[in-house]
């Protein structure tokens, strides 16, 4: 078989009767047996390149009855893709051969006659590959079509009408109409659309709500080309508002409100598009609009709230997706500031008839009940299913965000109506009181404070504190102990208790059902600070609620899983002998946590700070050591065969152990049984995360054990020389970028800690294999980190780095002092991180100050060259740079800086001033590469803001924050951390100034006006 389709792949379609080997093969691609599915899925592939393929595919679509339903769908569909990447050469998708025209018109004239079949599966696919010609042959090549199928809906053949309406909905919808298309096919088709919905009692409800859909689609295609709405439309538009009102006063299709979710659609795309053209008929409509939200809530309560399952139909165009466009109107008026106005004297029955739709519907509850991660999604902002409860939550929020004082106001009449009791006569009376609450809880989340008269406190003690309560209902409990997080600024702390305790017992108790506990969790993480300051009882309250929490962190599963373990990382601080007393089980727990989910960034960084917290306690930090050497040497020593994300995150947890420790606070395991084994996997590891996770653990290392790193061996080898083994390995240029990240840092680390216990062939050694990594390096951090390595060398001895730079030899003869100087002059403005930009600074005017002339020798990269006449974003990409000596260019660094320094400080300088009016700031600021809203300036090329992103994450700034600098011993201690730039710098240009007059003068002169205007500040 496979040698049949092999050798009919070749001219085949052109034989009398290609039919029979093409039907073949299509029915082979559907076979369950691969070895006969993939070989005619290739024998499809080669028959696609051959002219005739879509002319065989349209007959057996269009002609043969002989043949299943299934192939002539299969054969429309394989039409379809075969227009997209053959049709013509013009297309994204465009694979050779091109169709010929004689084959081209030939499927062009057949297609059509398959919008009448019986099966509406064929037609379907039929329209799709109408439409998808259309999109390149309409109305040049294929003037007749739009005219066909308008004229088609007038036919006493139903299936041709049904096909042709389709076949206009595909063409006005998706990616097949275009601005090109747009004007012809609104003169063409609108009378035509307008008089069948006008007409509608004579149309089928398919065709109606297809017609609507295409009226929807041209109107959005109407927004997009103009401001204004066309004037074909605008002339009557007053008689389309008219029309579109009565569509959606029409009944429903047997539960499809398709029409009228088009329709109400086309109206909230002409307020949101075409404002100021509908503001006139605002009334009319919003009046429309109240009327049918208000009618359809009972039929909304009743088939949605209250009934056990509900769904949309196929379309997901029911009920529901009715009344959500309805709100959507009201959120457009809200959006606008020249029609929001009208929502104002309807605030108070607008809040009562949004916390109808708020309500739980019976779905929901029994769904959030069996599925807690569906619970925490829904009640996330960020990941929520679209909902009327939803959408009306939307815009409680957006309305208190509107109209401030008002909408409190109003929720303050609405509250006091808040249903008390009522559980005997409505089982559902709860809905509403949760409803309040939650709206309150929205309002409070705003920065806007309630107003003066809005009694809260009335609130928490007459509702909240009776709903958080064992016996209420479930999620009017959970709902209570999730408003008490947004009330943490307004209650007193025996409020707080209340609700502390309540959440406690949730938390503690088994039975309690999980929308309860989460709620629990969030009261608890958000009130740790209350019970932090109650010293007295803080021992206690934790000792009950952790093990609550583990419990829960251990049945915990995907979105619950975040919470609690932010639960338990906002709980361990609180109390150091009420977390000593349960220290084994949380370890336990959050090891545990750690093996299954190591995967998960987020996870693992919660699951690190929790053990950071341990290891800060004195009375926890042996314990808390001794208790993890034993699974991560169990983990170190499986590698390779133990996956590496596991030994990564492994590492990573480790580092973070060890990072506040001296080296008689740490385990002497970390050392003797963990160095070994961290050092073994990074010498022989290709992994670039462990490289990278592998540098700022032993930084860690050099920092904590210092010289006792010459003194611990394994046979023959020191540990320090094991470090610099693998500093040898990432520094070597074909080593991938990735993996250097860390590297200079680490280099920096070992010079600094270790610099004058080492040989000086060492430091050679050292400073030759970082300037030849540098060599290749493209990211910005790593230059910055490579570049520090020798900022560092010079803070410490000036002189001595000089001369090691100016004894090595670079390829292709460089000179290693000029080749530094230029990367660094070149790349300081990226540098990031307070400190080192000050480091950065400070080592640049040691190297301005200094009196060596092989300083004065070197030039380095200037200006860049000014164009004339407008410039481009070309002329930043290719941009050329003026040469300059290095002292003046660090002059200019060093000016920059106090710019910048000056700037946060003061407010931003108004540029229309007329003192700026007299410079031309373009030309000015165009040599200073600071960043720009589109995009920045890196070594003299334009990078586009949207590149900035991968740009990041590939140089480091994202994806590895291992190395936290604020929190390196090293340089908290350092003196040049505490000291303030800005004075320092202005006490090197005054004492330059006065010790050398005519020298400042000489760099004065050769500074732009902006520089110099600044420096006379």
């Amino acid at each position: 078989y496979q040698r049949r389709v092999r050798g009919s792949a070749l001219g085949s379609l052109s034989m009398e009767n290609p039919h029979s080997i093409l039907l073949k093969v299509m029915s082979n691609t559907m076979h369950a047996d691969s070895n006969i599915r993939e070989p005619a899925t290739t024998a499809l592939a080669n028959f696609s390149l051959q002219q005739g393929y879509g002319t065989a595919l349209a007959d057996i679509l269009v002609n043969r009855e002989d043949v299943s339903l299934d192939l002539r769908q299969l054969a429309g569909v394989l039409l379809k893709q075969y227009i997209k990447q053959h049709w013509t050469a013009g297309s994204n998708d465009f694979l050779e051969p091109e169709v010929d025209q004689q084959n081209k018109n030939h499927i062009k004239q057949i297609l059509p006659k398959c919008l009448n079949h019986s099966s509406s599966k064929l037609r379907t696919a039929a329209a799709m590959a109408i439409s998808s010609i259309a999109h390149w042959d309409w109305p040049g090549s294929w003037s007749g079509l739009l005219e066909f199928l308008l004229e088609a809906l007038e036919s006493k053949d139903q299936n041709l009408v049904n096909g042709c309406v389709v076949c206009l909905d595909m063409f006005a919808a998706g990616d097949n109409l275009t601005d090109q298309h747009f004007e012809q096919f609104l003169k063409i088709a609108y009378p035509g659309i307008i008089r069948v919905l006008t007409n509608h009692q004579n149309y089928p409800p398919l065709v109606i709500s297809k017609i609507m859909a295409v009226t929807f689609n041209l109107i959005k295609w109407a927004a997009i080309v103009d401001t204004k709405p066309p004037e074909l439309i605008a002339n009557s538009l007053s008689a389309l508002f008219k029309l579109l009102l009565s569509l959606m006063q029409l009944p429903d299709n047997n539960g499809d409100y398709e029409l009228q979710v088009y329709a109400a659609q086309t109206i909230v795309t002409f307020f949101n598009s075409f404002t100021s053209a509908s503001k006139p008929f605002l009334s009319e409509i919003m009046d429309f609009v109240w009327a049918k939200l208000t009618q359809l809530f009972p039929l909304f309560s009743k088939n949605v709230i209250e009934a056990s399952t509900y769904a949309d139909d196929d379309n997901g165009l029911g009920l529901e997706a009715f009344i959500l466009v309805l709100l959507e109107f009201i959120h457009t008026i809200l959006s606008k500031s020249a029609l929001r106005i009208v929502l104002k004297p309807l605030l108070l029955n607008l809040f009562c008839l949004l916390f109808n739709y708020m309500q739980m519907t019976a779905e929901q509850i029994d769904t959030w009940l069996k599925d807690p991660n569906k619970y925490v999604a829904d009640e996330d902002d960020d990941t929520y299913t679209y909902t009327a409860r939803v959408k009306s939550s939307e815009l409680v929020r957006d309305l208190f965000s509107d109209f401030g004082i008002e909408a409190w106001n109003a929720l303050g009449q609405v509250l006091k109506l808040t249903p008390s009791s009522g559980k005997d006569s409505n089982p559902s009376w709860w809905k509403m009181r949760e409803v309040c609450t939650r709206a309150l809880g929205i309002a409070l989340e705003l920065e806007d404070r309630p107003p003066k008269n809005f009694d809260l406190h009335s609130y928490i003690t007459n509702v909240l504190l009776t709903d958080i309560q064992p016996s209420a209902v479930v999620f009017l409990r959970a709902r209570a102990l999730w408003c008490s997080v947004k009330l943490v600024p307004y209650m007193d702390k025996k409020e707080a208790m209340h609700f502390l305790s309540q959440a406690d017992s949730a938390i503690s108790d088994p039975d309690i059902p999980f929308p309860i506990k989460i709620s629990a969790c969030r009261t608890i993480h958000s009130m740790a600070s209350y019970m932090k300051e109650m010293k007295d009882v803080a021992p206690s309250m934790t000792k009950r609620m952790i093990p609550g929490v583990l419990k829960l962190l251990a049945e915990s599963t995907e979105d619950t899983l975040h919470l609690s373990i932010d639960t338990l990382l906002a709980l361990v601080p609180v109390s150091e002998e009420g977390t000593y007393s349960l220290l084994i089980p949380i370890i336990e727990n959050v090891l545990s946590i750690w093996a299954k989910y190591y995967k998960d960034t987020l996870i693992v960084g919660g699951l690190k700070e929790i053990i950071e917290v341990l290891s800060s306690f004195p009375s926890c930090r042996e314990k808390t050591q001794e208790r993890l050497v034993g699974p991560f040497f169990n983990i170190l020593a499986r590698y390779p065969d133990q996956l590496p994300g596991i030994t990564q995150t492994c590492i990573e947890i480790l580092n973070s152990v060890m990072s506040p420790c001296s080296v008689d606070k740490l385990n002497s395991d970390f050392i003797n049984k963990l160095f070994p084994k961290i050092i073994q996997i990074l010498l022989h590891t290709s992994d670039h995360e462990i490289l990278q996770t592998g540098s700022t653990v032993l930084m860690t290392y050099v920092r904590i054990y210092g010289n006792n790193l010459l003194k611990w061996r394994e046979g023959n080898a020191s540990g320090l020389d094991l470090v610099l083994q693998f500093v040898a390995k990432i520094l070597s240029p074909t080593q991938v970028e990735p993996s250097v990240i860390g590297a200079g840092l680490l280099v920096s680390k070992i010079i600094t800690k270790l610099g004058s216990d080492i040989s000086p062939e060492t430091i050679v050694a050292l400073s030759q294999a970082t300037l030849l990594r540098l060599v290749t390096a493209e990211s910005s951090s790593v230059i910055q980190q490579l570049v520090f390595v020798f900022i560092r060398m010079f803070l410490t001895n000036l002189e001595t780095s000089l001369q090691i730079l100016s004894s090595i030899q670079l390829p292709d003869n460089k000179n290693a002092l000029e080749f530094l100087f230029q990367k660094w002059t070149k790349h300081h403005t990226e540098f990031f991180g307070d400190y080192c930009i000050k480091l950065s600074i400070v080592a640049l005017s040691k190297v301005f100050l200094c009196q060596d002339t092989r300083l004065d020798k070197i030039e380095v990269e200037g200006e860049p060259v000014k164009h004339k006449g407008v410039k481009t974003r070309q002329d930043n990409e290719q941009a050329t740079f003026t040469r300059e000596p290095l002292k003046l260019k660090i002059f200019k660094l060093i000016l920059r800086e106090h710019q910048l320094k000056i700037e946060e400080i003061e407010a931003p300088a108004d540029l229309d001033s007329e003192e700026e009016d007299d410079l031309d700031f373009d030309d000015e600021m165009s040599s200073i590469p600071i960043s720009l809203s589109e995009g920045f300036m890196e070594g003299g090329k334009f990078i586009e803001a949207e590149k900035l992103d991968q740009r990041l994450v590939f140089s480091g700034l994202e994806g590895h924050d291992d190395y936290d600098e604020d929190s390196d011993p090293d340089v908290i201690n350092d003196p040049l951390n505490s000291v303030n730039l800005k004075l320092l710098l202005e006490e090197f240009f005054t004492t330059f100034l006065k010790s050398n007059p005519s020298a400042f003068g000489h760099f004065f002169n050769q500074l732009s006006q902006f520089e110099q205007k600044h420096i006379q500040k």
